[in-house]
């Protein structure tokens, strides 16, 4: 697991941020920072009077992800936040030696849902949603709890709930339907024929 430290323009923010959500990243600390570099600040005239400003304001970003998403957040925090003039920024990797959740007190790998691995799927999680009957999501509701527990990355994670909860929706909406071809009233739920 690898922790991503990017330091960039505050204009850039929702830039980053939309491209980040797009590839699959699902979580992120931002911080107002102020700092230099080669910028050595701003002068900047208020009034008629000149003033430098020694801290340019810049926004921090960090992520935490798999090792192997590392190559794709970085080129796409450098794709969005570039502006091509003097302090775009910078990007930091380092490596995660360990980290606890404090609701749990679990540490290591199952400490953090390993946000954005493209792993894939147990065959007991990636069973089609049309053949669910209520026992099997009782079955895959303790399958995720498990995985959960385990380790699993976040994509593996996301998807498993995606599927939980369409099965969901999917039984859900058959039994209305079944109730309404019974002829019984469904409050919010109209018939299109």
């Amino acid at each position: 697991m690898k922790m991503i430290e990017a330091v960039i323009k505050p204009f850039k923010l929702d830039e980053v941020k939309e491209a980040l959500v797009e590839i699959g990243v699902q979580g992120m600390t931002v911080s107002e920072v102020k700092g230099f570099g080669r910028q050595k600040g701003t002068k900047e005239v208020y009034r008629g009077a000149e003033y430098t400003t020694d801290f340019v304001p810049k926004v921090k970003i960090e992520l935490y992800v798999a090792d192997d998403m590392v190559s794709r957040v970085v080129e796409t925090i450098t794709r969005a936040a570039k502006t091509g003039s003097v302090g775009d920024g910078k990007i930091f990797v380092s490596d995660i030696s360990n980290v606890v959740r404090i609701r749990t007190g679990r540490d290591g790998g199952k400490g953090l849902v390993t946000i954005g691995s493209n792993g894939k799927l147990p065959e007991s999680l990636s069973q089609g949603p049309e053949s669910a009957p209520v026992s099997a999501l009782a079955g895959r509701r303790q399958s995720l709890r498990q995985r959960l527990l385990d380790g699993a990355s976040g994509a593996e994670v996301m998807a498993a709930l995606t599927e939980f909860v369409d099965e969901l929706i999917i039984g859900r909406y058959r039994n209305a339907m079944r109730q309404a071809g019974e002829g019984r009233r469904l409050p919010g739920l109209s018939t299109v024929a």
